[in-house]
């Protein structure tokens, strides 16, 4: 079994509380089950690096004024964008996608190569790197040049939702897709994307083999730590919602798991997490 991820906390999240449905041996582990991702990146940004490549991470370090990203951005959030592992994946069985990266980060240009990149502006060195509103005049500055290239619309980024799927499945054959639209309802910086919540719905209207996974608003319970974060048994809730569409179709070893699971958060000093503590009865119709 490959999985191939295309998202962020919440595909991340509802696939590692849930491994056994996808045929790993335990909540622990993923035995022989592969999962290949592609985090923090825009589903254009991953299409438009098949023809203008993408910067190592090496590339954009000096960009950062260091003293801020060791306190305000772990560098591993900047550079995780340029893993490109999933465009060379040919054996996957799965794609799972969410919504946040293309609802979130505004694309800077880099002028001369057109590759694209999103960078915290508040922790951008001025000495090293320069960013433009347009092309900018002098084309002969040593420093790296780019150009604000905004966020994306919600009619383009199911445009290039549809392109991405394409492109895996031209590598992996006709794989479902499993969804989440990134739920934001306790981080009111993100309202004015809110229309992004409609993103799986537009494109389960347009794309086969597609298992929205989504659940009312009374049922995401936030995980007490973090505001795009959520219990297990909401990530739970969210799978099953996309497997009851037709999913479970493709992973038979789900049907014989139980839905509903207890779950506590562990209050620890330094490391405060949720655990799953074993199954409870199966409230299945």
């Amino acid at each position: 079994m490959k999985i191939i991820v295309r998202g962020d906390c919440c595909s991340r999240f509802a696939l590692n509380w849930n491994r056994t449905l996808f045929g790993a041996p335990s909540d622990s582990s993923w035995g022989d089950v592969v999962v290949v991702s592609s985090e923090k990146v825009r589903s254009d940004f991953l299409l438009s690096s098949l023809s203008t490549g993408s910067f190592s991470a090496e590339d954009i370090r000096p960009y950062y004024k260091e003293e801020l990203i060791r306190g305000r951005l772990p560098r591993h959030y900047a550079e995780s964008q340029l893993e490109r592992t999933t465009l060379t994946v040919t054996d996957a069985d799965l794609i799972v996608m969410d919504s946040y990266a293309d609802m979130n980060f505004a694309a800077l240009r880099h002028v001369g190569t057109d590759r694209q990149i999103w960078l915290n502006e508040g922790l951008v060195d001025r000495d090293v790197i320069a960013v433009h509103d347009e092309a900018p005049a002098d084309t002969h500055s040593t420093k790296p040049q780019f150009i604000r290239e905004g966020r994306l619309s919600l009619e383009d980024s199911v445009r290039y939702h549809i392109k991405l799927i394409e492109y895996y499945r031209k590598q992996n054959g006709p794989i479902p897709v499993m969804y989440f639209d990134q739920p934001i309802i306790f981080y009111p910086t993100l309202k004015p994307r809110e229309e992004f919540s409609q993103l799986g719905r537009l494109l389960s209207e347009k794309v086969d083999n597609f298992y929205l996974g989504d659940i009312p608003a009374e049922e995401i319970i936030n995980d007490g730590r973090t505001a795009l974060h959520f219990t297990p048994m909401t990530y739970r809730r969210m799978v099953f919602s996309a497997l009851d569409k037709g999913l479970h179709k493709n992973f038979p070893r789900a049907l014989d798991e139980s839905r509903v699971r207890k779950e506590q958060f562990l209050a620890d000093a330094e490391t405060p997490r949720w655990r799953w503590i074993d199954f409870v009865e199966d409230i299945r119709e």
